[in-house]
């Protein structure tokens, strides 16, 4: 076994134990920290070996880069469909691998010493060399300087562009578009009004001007660097929803009539004797059956009568309706005079069934019985009727006079105690108003109380789902200060970096968001504060270097007793330190920073840094704007349905064709005191004159019995309005943080701590007053926070050489640790804990990466968080190998409490030339897809489809895209790179 394959076995072995610590668990990470996430870039290759590096601030957009996403679900808040960010027990920790910073393995590792740099060889400019010449020497001594160190030459905010990308001697404009082509068709298992899927989620433009990028060499091994730029940057910031809702609120109460009347025949008069009729003793009942239209009564229908007596005997009646005599409600046979013009002796008899009770006060001031009338509140009290409270029903009463007790009548005027009731049961001649007017005082009215409020809500305007973007203009100004011990091999750095500018949220210009707005241009503005500082002679030396510039004068060389080698260690070891610094930053955009003085050597580094910024925070805000209730409405007929009682003995017929199949039933017992059963009767009444026929069986003309139920509901009503309002996504906050940051050997960590501040906790895009207790998914916000992110990694790299003293072999293993914690953290922003390793096996043809994670979000650093997931171990993993003929296989892997998730892509380099550039191809497979919901969520969508890359020959122009398609729609993203 050869010597290297114990190194790379036991690499293996190491990965693997990390990866067996704890068990699989699904990892869901936060989309807004996707800069920080660790990429491999593996299409960087030479002619002579193909290398990875670390490239923790590549767009994220690069499709080599894997990272997971948290899940996200919609939520209904009682009616309205809120689209939401629910977590369901996923974990949500932050998954930042704390930047391994995986090593970058040299292109060549050299037996011989180390030649010089570039930037330390200065010529000597003749006298006759003018200053263009000087001004081309010096870009391309910065452009050198870009390309080893990237950090220190051009700091980064962590928004522009990436400091590896700046070139200032090839570009002055720089512009990065990202496009998202999903589309989630309304038809598939997605909901589309749930997204807001923008086309644009990014771009990014920096501008360079060529004449304010300066490189310059001191007397006393001093190094100056100025950068400036100007940037405009436009990125997805969330959705927001909106609904306006009306509640129409109405309470009713309803009044139950009825009425039956048996006229007595001449028989039963003669055999008791008319002065008997008072010594009976009559049991009367009725029933109604309205039956819906196409319906028909059973052939075996029956009323069950249960009737308990005053002496407290129980009588009990099965009546079958089929052998029932039956009847019209009107008889064409018989006389139509008037009871008045008979006299007591032969004037017809007939039984009131049930008492009388007088609700005409309700018809006062000329109200109609009709539906839609207005009843005015004092016709109400006359009638007897206070209502109660709308919603409690408290004081509500009703108390209305019986006008007229059941018993045997005479029909004439004055003879029953009630000429209403006469006048209906008598005169065939009413009008409509004249027989409304008696009805309301012929039945038996009772009333069924107030009922509850019943509530309809319909829409206003359809709900409306608004995108939301931020945008920011920048101006960037980044001053150093390297300066070489002449005696020690000791480094120290000074840096000055401002970036101030302004914040704009918009939903595409139509509305903007002031307390927004405010939130992060203030955040930016505080960098405005480091365009002022000057530490230590940083702005004399940059004057005194552009004095000799403008003086044609030459640069300085560096004297030093530190090698050549031993420099370049110290340059590596700053630009590593300060790479490390920033991308363990807790800031989502750095508006300025000052580092202050450190010591850098070959073999350690220190430094201590004060940013300001802006700090990201996920929240999801529900807002909900209820209008009082109006006054009540005056109080209105809402329903009124009155039968057709009398006339009696009329051959007038009244007929109402268009009613509904209306069966009504009637019974009446005569029973003298000492027992003898004079009348037991029953009949059925129906108004479908085309199925009945007349069957009296009492001797008379004329109708001789009837009927009647009758139904009159009032109504009140209220309403309100009510505005619904929903934000998911991300706020900007200002925010004032310390990082440390350094490097012992091949340790390497990093401290930030810091505080953000919020001037409208409980504001977001389109709401101004957050309900955070109106729904369990929503977040709430503070004024105030604090943040903390530690990391360390080591670095363990063993290379072998051959006998040629050429390398051969590099293996590579750098284990890290991260913590992140805010002390207000809730489901969208949990504090975390991550562990892992980098595994690299690298050949001059080949190299293989292994990068397993593993993450937790304790419940003793998210205390007051309701989430199951607490504590549970998320996994992921990432495999790579690439090979110098431009084959690339990348596959990404997650394990946790949902169902594991996968990712697998293999690309080729099917075009290279030096002056057309490369062409890259290849296939991919996922079993998830990301969606905008607030911000990036993945869900389940298995999908597959091409890869198409393009990178022009001097990197001007560079696309990466993804085409593909599931089953229920096109998936794809494309992003664009311009350098010019």
């Amino acid at each position: 076994m050869k010597k290297q394959d114990i190194f790379w076995i036991a690499g293996l072995l190491v990965t693997l134990s990390v990866s067996a610590l704890f068990p699989a668990k699904v990892l869901a990470t936060q989309p807004e920290k996707v800069d920080n996430f660790f990429s491999v870039n593996t299409n960087d290759h030479t002619d002579e070996i193909y290398y990875n590096t670390s490239d923790q601030h590549s767009n994220i957009n690069n499709i080599n880069n894997f990272s997971l996403y948290k899940s996200n679900y919609s939520y209904s808040l009682g009616n309205e469909i809120l689209t939401a960010q629910e977590t369901n027990n996923q974990q949500q920790t932050q998954f930042t691998p704390i930047q391994p910073n995986l090593p970058v393995v040299p292109k060549e590792i050299p037996s011989l010493p180390i030649p010089e740099d570039k930037p330390e060889t200065k010529p000597t400019l003749a006298p006759e060399q003018n200053k263009q010449v000087l001004r081309i020497l010096m870009r391309s001594l910065l452009d050198n300087s870009a390309s080893r160190y990237p950090f220190f030459v051009n700091t980064s905010d962590k928004l522009i562009i990436n400091p590896r990308n700046f070139q200032p001697s090839k570009f002055t404009f720089y512009a990065n578009f990202g496009f998202d082509l999903d589309n989630f068709q309304p038809s598939n298992a997605f909901q589309k009004e749930q997204f807001s899927d923008p086309l644009i989620k990014s771009a990014n433009i920096s501008i360079y001007p060529n004449d304010e990028q300066f490189y310059w060499v001191l007397d006393g091994n001093r190094v100056v660097i100025e950068t400036q730029g100007n940037h405009l940057n436009f990125s997805y910031q969330g959705n927001s929803y909106q609904q306006k809702l009306r509640q129409f609120a109405q309470i009713s109460t309803a009044f139950f009539g009825v009425q039956t009347v048996f006229a007595f025949p001449t028989a039963l008069t003669d055999s008791v004797g008319s002065n008997k009729l008072n010594d009976l003793n009559v049991t009367i009942a009725g029933a109604e059956i309205v039956l819906p239209p196409g319906v028909q009564l059973p052939d075996n229908a029956s009323f069950n009568l249960n009737i308990t007596g005053s002496d407290g005997s129980l009588f009990q009646k099965l009546i079958p309706l089929a052998n029932a005599p039956k009847s019209t409600t009107d008889q064409l046979l018989g006389g139509g005079a008037l009871s008045g013009n008979l006299d007591a002796r032969n004037a017809p008899k007939f039984f009131q069934g049930f008492p009388t009770v007088n609700l005409q006060p309700l018809l006062n001031n000329g109200v109609k019985l009709e539906a839609g009338s207005i009843i005015p509140r004092e016709n109400l009290l006359a009638a007897g009727l206070t209502l109660g409270d709308f919603f409690t029903n408290q004081g509500y009463s009703f108390k209305a006079p019986i006008t007229s007790l059941p018993g045997i009548k005479t029909l004439q005027v004055n003879q029953i105690n009630n000429n209403d009731l006469f006048e209906v049961l008598s005169n065939p001649f009413l009008t409509k108003e004249q027989r409304d007017f008696h009805y309301l005082n012929s039945l038996s009215w009772s009333n069924l109380g107030q009922q509850s409020p019943e509530v309809t809500t319909s829409s206003i305007l359809s709900p409306q789902n608004q995108a939301w973007y931020r945008y920011t203009l920048s101006r960037s100004h980044n001053r150093t200060l390297l300066q070489y011990d002449p005696e020690k091999i000791r480094l120290n750095y000074l840096n000055v970096f401002a970036n101030p500018g302004l914040s704009v949220t918009t939903a595409q210009w139509q509305d903007t968001d002031l307390n927004q707005t405010t939130n992060a241009s203030l955040g930016l503005i505080l960098g405005s504060a480091f365009s002022i500082i000057n530490p230590g002679n940083l702005n004399a030396s940059i004057n005194e270097a552009k004095e000799q510039f403008n003086t044609v004068k030459t640069l300085a060389t560096l004297q030093t007793k530190a090698t050549s080698q031993q420099r370049r260690q110290m340059n590596e070891r700053l630009n590593n330190t300060l790479s490390y610094g920033n991308t363990n930053s807790s800031l989502a955009q750095v508006s300025g920073s000052y580092t202050f003085s450190g010591n850098i050597t070959s073999d350690s580094s220190l430094l201590l840094q004060l940013r300001t910024g802006i700090y990201q925070r996920n929240v999801q805000f529900i807002e909900q704007i209820i209008q009082p209730w109006t006054d009540e409405t005056p109080v209105v007929i809402d329903s009124v349905s009155l039968g057709d009682l009398g006339p009696m003995f009329s051959n007038i017929p009244k007929t109402n064709a268009n009613a509904p199949q209306t069966i009504t039933y009637t019974f009446l017992q005569a029973k003298t005191s000492d027992g003898q059963i004079l009348f037991d009767k029953s009949f059925v009444f129906d108004n479908n004159f085309d199925s009945l026929f007349t069957a009296a069986s009492i001797i008379g003309g004329g109708k001789i019995f009837d009927i009647n139920f009758s139904r009159l509901q009032l109504s009140t009503s209220q309403k309100r309005e009510i505005e619904t309002s929903s934000y998911t996504g991300n706020l900007y906050l200002p925010a004032v943080e310390f990082v440390i940051s350094g490097s012992i050997d091949n340790l390497s960590y990093s401290l930030s701590t810091g505080m953000w501040f919020n001037l409208f906790p409980n504001s977001a895009p389109m709401i101004n007053q957050k309900l955070g207790n109106l729904s369990p998914n929503a977040t709430a916000e503070g004024s105030l926070g604090g943040m903390l992110k530690f990391a360390t990694k080591a670095d363990f790299r063993n290379t072998f050489y051959d006998k040629n003293k050429q390398w051969s072999t590099i293996i590579v293993n750098s284990p890290f640790l991260s913590l992140t914690y805010n002390n207000n953290p809730n489901r969208l922003n949990l504090s975390s804990l991550s562990i892992g390793n980098v595994f690299q096996f690298v050949k001059p043809d080949f190299n293989i990466t292994l990068y397993p994670v593993l993450n937790c979000s304790p419940q003793i650093l998210n205390p007051d968080v309701q989430s199951t997931s607490l504590g549970d171990i998320s996994t992921f993993l990432l495999m790579n190998f690439s090979h110098r003929s431009g084959f690339n296989f990348n596959t990404s892997f997650s394990f946790g409490n949902q169902e594991p998730s996968y990712q697998i892509e293999s690309t080729y380099d099917v075009f290279k030339d030096k002056e057309l550039g490369t062409v890259t191809i290849g296939p991919y497979y996922s079993t998830y897809s990301t969606a905008t919901k607030g911000f990036e969520s993945q869900l389940k969508d298995p999908n597959y489809g091409m890869i198409f890359r393009y990178a022009s020959a001097n990197s001007g122009l560079v696309m990466n895209s993804r085409l593909g398609k599931s089953e229920d729609g096109f998936r794809g993203d494309m992003n664009l790179e311009f350098k010019f």
